[in-house]
């Protein structure tokens, strides 16, 4: 039995999956779904989709509880968060929330389309889940709109465990394992911390690599759930910690504290199948000095949220966006202070998806280099530097090349 456990704004979700991979790749899917759009809803079950499935149409039984949170009553104390909560069960629920239970029902006859389905081909079952997202969607719109004081929680009681990782620095996430990648060292970090490690959350042991990079030999292939937790809570270096982790898909940071963090440079340089991290829209930036290579040739990244980053002791951005190919949206930059930064050298270089850059708020006066900055941007349309300050002495050699030709540059 495989077990993936994810924790999203302080919220919990585990799913326990057979050892079937495309059923664990489905199972995995559906938890960060739930998990990004609704993070009160919880999926608990063993098995693989069958048993969701199963424990769907156990709505009301003594297994899974339907927990309705009302603030003049006392009752049924939740494990997770700690709320208390009044138990009506499903026929109470089925009354006022009768379109949220419909949804559900909808939501268990597209998992019997898979269930039932003899599809082999990952494209046509991808198409399934995505019409199971649809259904969630729904769901979640309904709950947030109209019930907004309900918590649905799916909960198998003997599955519960929270592990007391309560104030910890923990960063989570999932790894893809392809049929080559069996039997190789893969690289999941580096970093001079000591940190528990756990593959599925199963606590396991690193194969130790030149200058503290760590690896990990997996046996099969498929998405393996992965969790880091710091023993040292001052934390201050986070220099190329998944720096060339090629296998990596997904990253949580929303339970690290990196408040003391002054070292981010290279932190997710060449993660070439990252595609989301989460929490980064909340990353404590206060103590950065150095965002050299930050996200640079993280090629599958197509959105980042910075619009909490605090830069202003920042020092060198250098390559911080380099060829990053697929992005399309960097949400914040325009509120980023600068007015300590001396290299922005290739910044923004390969960012092929690009469309629209407002830098109208940056503060250049101590940049002495701003070589081939945005160099191949070549969708961008709107690029707005009017308080750019250009020094003499700034190498700025190749700044525009390659750009868009029709992009409009509003310059001071």
């Amino acid at each position: 039995m495989s077990e993936a456990k994810f924790n999203f704004e302080g919220q919990q979700i585990m799913i326990q999956c057979s050892k079937d991979d495309l059923m664990k790749d489905i199972c995995l899917k559906l938890s960060i779904k739930i998990n990004k759009d609704l993070n009160n809803l919880y999926f608990l079950y063993g098995g693989n989709i069958l048993n969701l499935n199963k424990k769907l149409n156990e709505l009301g039984s003594n297994e899974i509880n339907i927990l309705v949170y009302e603030k003049e009553k006392e009752g049924i104390k939740c494990p997770n968060c700690g709320k208390y909560f009044n138990n009506n069960i499903y026929n109470d629920i089925l009354t006022s929330n009768k379109k949220t239970i419909d949804v559900l029902r909808g939501l268990k006859i597209q998992i019997d389309n898979i269930v039932n389905s003899n599809i082999n081909d990952i494209n046509n079952i991808m198409l399934l889940i995505n019409n199971i997202n649809i259904v969630l969607d729904n769901v979640i719109k309904d709950m947030k709109n109209n019930y907004n004081k309900i918590n649905i929680n799916y909960i198998n009681s003997n599955q519960v465990n929270n592990n007391n990782t309560n104030n910890k620095n923990i960063i989570e996430g999932i790894i893809t394992i392809k049929s080559t990648d069996i039997n190789k060292k893969i690289r999941l970090y580096k970093s001079k911390y000591d940190i528990d490690v756990y593959i599925n959350n199963e606590k396991i042991n690193m194969i130790n690599g030149k200058g503290d990079m760590k690896f990990y030999n997996f046996k099969n292939e498929g998405n393996y759930s992965f969790k880091l937790i710091f023993k040292n809570d001052n934390i201050t270096d986070l220099k190329a910690l998944f720096e060339s982790c090629n296998e990596i898909s997904f990253i949580d940071l929303s339970n690290f504290n990196s408040s003391n963090v002054t070292i981010m440079r290279d932190l997710f340089n060449c993660c070439s199948k990252l595609k989301e991290i989460k929490g980064i829209n909340i990353l404590n930036t206060n103590n950065a000095i150095n965002m050299y290579g930050m996200f640079s040739n993280c090629s599958k990244l197509t959105y980042l949220d910075l619009s909490n980053f605090h830069t202003s002791n920042v020092t060198d951005m250098t390559f911080m966006f380099c060829n990053c190919s697929e992005l399309k949206e960097i949400k914040g930059i325009n509120n980023f202070k600068t007015n300590n930064v001396t290299s922005m050298d290739r910044m923004f270089s390969g960012c092929e998806e690009l469309r629209y850059l407002d830098l109208s708020n940056f503060n250049t006066e101590k940049v002495v280099n701003m070589f081939k900055m945005f160099y191949n941007c070549k969708k961008l349309e709107l690029l707005n530097i009017k308080n750019f300050k250009i020094n003499d002495n700034c190498q700025k050699k190749d700044m525009f090349k390659y750009i868009n030709e029709y992009c409009t540059i509003i310059k001071n």
